[in-house]
C-alpha cells in the first residue's frame, strides 16, 4: 500500500466520523474534507475547486431555487386537503396517492427538499384523519427518492454522474433517459409498501403534541391577525 492510497484511507475513516459524530456540519466537514486532500498533496488546488466551477453544482444550486419558488407560490396548498378527503375513505388509496405525489415532484425537485416540503402537509393530514404519522412519514421518503431516480434532475447525484461522463468523453445522459427504469423501480415500490412494507411499519402511539415532536416550527410559520387587521379577509397570496 503506498503512503497516498493510506492517506486518503485515512481521511475516508476521519470523514465517516465526523459524519456519525455530527460534531459539524455536512457542508463544514465536506470542506475539511477538501482542505486535507490539497493539503496533503492528493489533490491539487485546481482539482480540488474544480467541483465549484462544475455544471452539475450549478444546476443542484439552480433546483433549490426552484423548490423554494414552489414553496413560496402555494403550488401545494390543495395537497392537504386532496390528502384529508382520502385518509377518511382509505389509507391504502391515500399511500399510493401520497409515494406517487412525492414521486412525481422529486422527479423535477430535490428530493430532500420534497420531503421537508410535504412533511408538515402530511403531519396535519394524519391528525386530521387519525392515522398514525409513522404510516405516512416514511411512504413519503421513499416516494420521493425512487421518484428522483426517473430523471436527470431528479437527484443531484444523477447530474454529477452526468457531468463526470461528459469529461470521459461519453455521451451526457438526457433528461428522460433513465424513466424507464426509473418507473420501474417505482411501481415495484409502491407495491412492496402496499404488500409488505405497510406491515412493517411502525404504529406509534400518537403524542399530543405531532408539531412540537415532528419539530414542524422548522417548516412552516403561523401568523394571527387581529380583528383590525387590514388583511383580515384576504387571501394568504394577498
Amino acid at each position: 500500500m503506498t503512503l497516498e492510497i493510506g492517506i486518503v484511507l485515512v481521511i475516508i475513516v476521519l470523514t465517516l466520523y465526523l459524519f456519525i459524530s455530527e460534531k459539524f456540519g455536512i457542508d463544514t466537514i465536506s470542506i475539511i474534507v477538501m482542505v486535507l486532500l490539497m493539503v496533503t498533496g492528493i489533490l491539487t488546488p485546481h482539482e480540488g475547486f474544480a467541483g465549484f466551477t462544475n455544471s452539475a453544482t450549478i444546476t443542484v444550486a439552480c433546483m433549490f431555487v426552484v423548490s423554494a419558488a414552489i414553496y413560496k407560490s402555494g403550488a401545494l396548498s390543495g395537497v392537504g386537503n386532496i390528502l384529508k378527503t382520502l385518509g377518511k375513505k382509505s389509507y391504502i388509496v391515500t399511500l399510493i396517492v401520497l409515494m406517487l405525489l412525492s414521486g412525481s415532484l422529486s422527479a423535477f425537485m430535490n428530493d430532500t427538499a420534497v420531503v421537508a416540503l410535504l412533511m408538515p402537509v402530511v403531519i396535519n393530514v394524519a391528525q386530521k384523519t387519525k392515522i398514525n404519522p409513522s404510516k405516512l412519514l416514511m411512504p413519503l421518503s421513499f416516494g420521493a427518492l425512487l421518484g428522483g431516480i426517473c430523471t436527470l434532475i431528479g437527484t443531484s447525484t444523477n447530474i454529477l454522474v452526468s457531468g463526470i461522463a461528459e469529461r470521459q468523453g461519453l455521451a451526457p445522459i438526457s433528461m428522460f433517459e433513465m424513466a424507464p427504469v426509473g418507473l420501474c423501480f417505482m411501481a415495484v415500490g409502491i407495491l412492496y409498501m402496499l404488500i409488505v412494507g405497510n406491515r412493517l411499519l411502525p404504529d406509534r402511539k400518537q403524542k399530543e403534541n405531532l408539531a412540537e415532536e415532528f419539530e414542524v416550527s422548522k417548516y412552516i410559520t403561523e401568523i394571527i391577525l387581529l380583528p383590525e387587521a387590514k388583511y383580515v379577509g384576504t387571501t394568504i397570496k394577498d
